[in-house]
C-alpha cells in the first residue's frame, strides 16, 4: 500500500469531500429504498386493481380499515386504487430523476477525492495513507 503525505489544507479538503460523499451515499441509499418500496406498492395496487375490475357488478367488496373491514362499492375501491397507482407513477418519475442526480453527484464527489489523492501522490511517495472510497453507486432493478 502506497503512502502519501497530505498538507493540512489538502487533508481538510479530503475530509470535507469524504464527509460530503458519505452524506450523499446515505441519501442515495434512502432514495433507492424508497424506489423499491414504491415500486412494490404500485405493483401490488395494480394487481389488486386488475382483479377488482374483473369482478361482476354488484359483487360485495370490502376495504380494510385498521382491524376491521368495511363494505364499499366496488367502483369506489377501483377509483381509489387507480388514483393510488397514478400517484405512485408520478412519485416513481420524481424519485428516478432524484436517483440519477444523486448518482451523478456521487460520481463527481468520488472523482474529486480521487483527483485530490492522485495530485497528492505525484510530488512525494512518503507519509500517511489517504484513500478514496471505492464503493460504486447501486443500480436499481
Amino acid at each position: 500500500m502506497q503512502t502519501i503525505q497530505l498538507s493540512e489544507d489538502k487533508r481538510e479538503a479530503y475530509t470535507v469531500l469524504q464527509t460530503k460523499y458519505n452524506a450523499q451515499r446515505t441519501q442515495f441509499n434512502g432514495v433507492v429504498q424508497q424506489l423499491r418500496v414504491l415500486d412494490r406498492d404500485q405493483k401490488r395496487n395494480q394487481l389488486t386493481l386488475s382483479e377488482l375490475e374483473a369482478l361482476p357488478d354488484g359483487t360485495n367488496t370490502y376495504k380494510a380499515i385498521g382491524k376491521m373491514f368495511m363494505q364499499e362499492p366496488c367502483q369506489k375501491i377501483v377509483e381509489e386504487l387507480a388514483a393510488s397507482v397514478e400517484k405512485a407513477s408520478d412519485e416513481l418519475v420524481k424519485l428516478t430523476e432524484q436517483h440519477s442526480a444523486l448518482e451523478k453527484s456521487l460520481s463527481e464527489t468520488q472523482d474529486g477525492i480521487k483527483e485530490l489523492v492522485t495530485a497528492a501522490q505525484a510530488p512525494t511517495e512518503l507519509g500517511t495513507v489517504a484513500e478514496a472510497p471505492t464503493e460504486e453507486p447501486e443500480e436499481v432493478d
